[in-house]
């Protein structure tokens, strides 16, 4: 047998709205990077004016991206522990601010190894949004509309995609 939401309908709408807009703004961070690696890694690995190997550019993109996923990974687990345990809430408002932190601390930095690290980091809160923002939403709304919610959560990165386009051009 369900037990109703104690929530009002305002509320569980506001839910799902922090929960959408948290996983957007990670999607726009997820394809800001993508955006902006080669004049990054360019700046980050090259003298002033000097021409950089495209083949060094392409392995540490690779780097890169390993490090998001690793990172996003072990923040869907950590993140999701501290959810279990602390509540989503404060789980989700964690991870955005430790995404926007680390990915602030990315801009800052004129070190390829330690833009490797902040990126891990980055995306560790990243991972732990996506779970939080999906269970906070669920179990703010009857059990008839989780299927709609996780599907409405899972556009919401796109959503952040195409804003990041919107904004690029």
């Amino acid at each position: 047998m369900e037990r109703a939401p104690t929530l009002s309908k305002s509320q569980r709408i506001a839910v799902v709205a922090a929960s959408f807009l948290g996983w957007m703004f990670a999607g726009l961070e997820i394809s800001l990077f993508i955006l902006i690696h080669r004049p990054m890694m360019v700046s980050l690995l090259g003298a002033e004016g000097a021409p950089v190997d495209e083949q060094v550019v392409t392995q540490w993109f690779a780097w890169l991206q390993a490090a998001f996923l690793f990172g996003a990974a072990t923040g869907g687990w950590m993140f999701g522990w501290f959810g279990d345990r602390f509540g989503r809430t404060k789980a989700l408002a964690g991870s955005i601010l430790w995404y926007s932190l680390f990915t602030l601390g990315c801009y800052f930095t004129h070190d390829v190894y330690l833009m490797l690290v902040l990126r891990f980091l980055a995306c560790q809160g990243i991972g732990g949004a996506w779970p939080n923002a999906v269970a906070l939403s669920s179990e703010a709304w009857p059990t008839a509309s989780r299927p709609l919610l996780a599907g409405l959560l899972g556009t919401a990165a796109n959503f952040g995609f195409v804003l990041l386009g919107l904004i690029g051009y």
